[in-house]
């Protein structure tokens, strides 16, 4: 899927997801940025290792003056690392890991939340029989209007979950205003960072998982641009 399968029509940007249902994405991208800075902040990350740089002697003797830069993993590469420092990067890259683990444990469910339940509005009118037929085969339906849009988005909704998301995300951007660079490169992002947290942060999908095949609103068929 690339950043331009997605068109505006008139004023909306309307796809289609794999299960068939036609969404329209809100312009919440700054909300969804602000969300991860939030939850980032909650969290104590670790300062990279600095090596020391010293300018020229003085006549006496002493460096012109010094300062501190942060250790980078090119620099790491190269062999003017000491294995002091080698030592010291390895630790932080260690404890970066971890925090970013549990980070992405946090973010990526409650990015999805957000998506979920102000991200999107459905393009066309729902009935209740996706609920009778979740119910049918032993599925328990939140009462909550909030909780049963989410679990709507993630058990209904949604087929293939990284496209569909990914998709979502890029028309969510779009209707922001974000230019077509940009668009790609946050995709491409997306992309990665789901390739990670896929499985981990992914909210789970109510169980039995069953055949959900059948459970669309318009008709299964591949996710993607819908003309409005």
């Amino acid at each position: 899927m690339a950043a331009n399968d997605l068109k505006r029509a008139s004023k909306d940007v309307v796809i289609r997801t794999s299960n068939g249902y036609r969404v329209r994405c809100k312009p919440i991208a700054t909300k969804l940025e602000m969300l991860a800075q939030n939850i980032a902040a909650k969290y104590t990350w670790p300062e990279p290792p600095v090596r020391t740089i010293v300018g020229p002697p003085n006549p006496d003797g002493s460096p012109a003056w010094e300062t501190e830069k942060p250790l980078v993993q090119d620099y790491i590469n190269s062999e003017a690392a000491t294995e002091e420092q080698k030592t010291a990067w390895a630790a932080f890259t260690a404890a970066h890991a971890a925090v970013s683990s549990e980070y992405n444990a946090d973010a990526g469910p409650a990015r999805i939340r957000m998506i979920a339940i102000q991200g999107i509005e459905l393009a066309d009118d729902l009935d209740d029989e996706w609920i009778k037929r979740h119910e049918f085969i032993g599925l328990t339906v939140p009462q909550g209007d909030l909780e049963r849009q989410e679990y709507f988005f993630l058990n209904e909704l949604l087929g293939d979950f990284t496209e569909d998301l990914g998709l979502i995300m890029v028309g969510i951007m779009k209707a922001t205003g974000f230019d077509k660079e940009m668009i790609a490169d946050a995709e491409a992002s997306f992309r990665h960072t789901m390739g990670r947290i896929i499985g981990k942060a992914k909210p789970e999908k109510a169980e039995p998982d069953g055949d959900t095949g059948e459970t669309t609103g318009e008709g299964s068929g591949e996710g993607g641009l819908v003309e409005q």
